[in-house]
């Protein structure tokens, strides 16, 4: 063999796709509810009688990023009600219906991979009159904007007290197109405190406590948010592949000792929302030596992205 020659070897890693399984667990078939209670089996499909709270169990190798409920009745397209980023995943269906309708929960993690479940269902419901609610509605705002500054596509979301939990009970997306763009509308039961959120994509998440009277019909209430910069990057081993390191915990600590936590996905990938300021971002792994970096989010790249990479060395134990 030739002294002179170099041998120069390629390893590919086989990465099996994450997976993502839903599964709508309310309501279940063969089964009548009542004011969203289950009183009964029935022989065929579920017959739904008044209000029901839909819920489904997600789970996936990847953080979920939002998890989305759809309504289509017989003949007509799905209709996006409601969308939900934390567990448990669940959404209170209260609206006019007769018919037979198809429930859908879709569900997305950070990387955009996707999977469903449906169900077929009978439904009746005449709703409460207007009467009996409470008609909160309003405007959703970029507070850096003064011209322009509605923000289209907001989930505005209504959680009622109930002791010391918040039952979500409503929620409306804004507006896109022109003179509905920003608004949004929430029907409410009076006599109760509400926390109302609002989040964006590309916005810092913002809410507030509202107590409703219950001689009180209409209630305005406008949120004014703030635009955030995508800080975005890889995990990598050190060395010449570089290849991503997955799991890694990735702790970021702003002005004030604000902390935000994220996790590394598939290739090492991570993906936080920041607002302008300084940070320190802290990454552990294990079987790393932990690392750290300074960054600084410059007001002028609010909607736009920046890109930090990490590249860990082997602890001695590990190498």
């Amino acid at each position: 063999m030739d002294s002179n020659k170099s041998v120069v070897a390629y390893f590919i890693e086989s990465i099996t796709p994450p997976s993502i399984n839903v599964s709508i667990v309310k309501p279940i078939p063969k089964s009548l509810y009542l004011n969203d209670q289950k009183v009964f089996f029935t022989p065929r499909r579920p017959v739904i009688i008044g209000p029901i709270t839909i819920e489904a169990n997600v789970s996936a190798d990847e953080p979920i990023s939002e998890v989305d409920f759809y309504i289509a009745k017989a003949g007509s397209e799905e209709v996006l009600k409601y969308r939900d980023y934390s567990a448990p995943y669940k959404y209170m269906l209260d609206e006019r219906a007769f018919g037979l309708y198809t429930i859908i929960v879709k569900a997305y993690d950070i990387y955009d991979n996707s999977a469903e479940d449906n169900i077929s269902v009978f439904m009746l419901n005449f709703h409460r009159s207007v009467g009996n609610v409470t008609i909160v509605s309003g405007m959703v705002f970029d507070y850096n904007k003064l011209i322009n500054g509605k923000i289209g596509g907001a989930i505005v979301t209504a959680y009622r007290q109930n002791d010391s939990e918040l039952i979500k009970v409503d929620s409306d997306r804004t507006g896109r197109f022109l003179f509905n763009k920003g608004r949004y509308r929430l029907r409410l039961e009076p006599g109760y405190n509400y926390y109302i959120e609002v989040s964006a994509k590309g916005y810092e998440t913002v809410g507030r406590y509202i107590s409703i009277a219950n001689n009180e019909t209409t209630r305005i209430e406008n949120f004014y948010l703030n635009g955030t910069i995508l800080v975005k990057g890889k995990v990598m081993k050190s060395g010449l592949l570089g290849r991503g390191i997955r799991g890694a915990n990735i702790t970021v600590v702003g002005e004030g000792g604000k902390i935000y936590n994220t996790t590394s996905g598939l290739f090492g990938k991570y993906s936080i929302y920041l607002l302008p300021g300084n940070y320190t971002i802290f990454v552990h792994a294990d079987g790393y030596n932990d690392t750290f970096k300074d960054i600084t989010v410059k007001y002028k790249l609010i909607g736009k992205s920046i890109k930090v990479n990490f590249k860990l060395e082997a602890t001695e134990e590990a190498s």
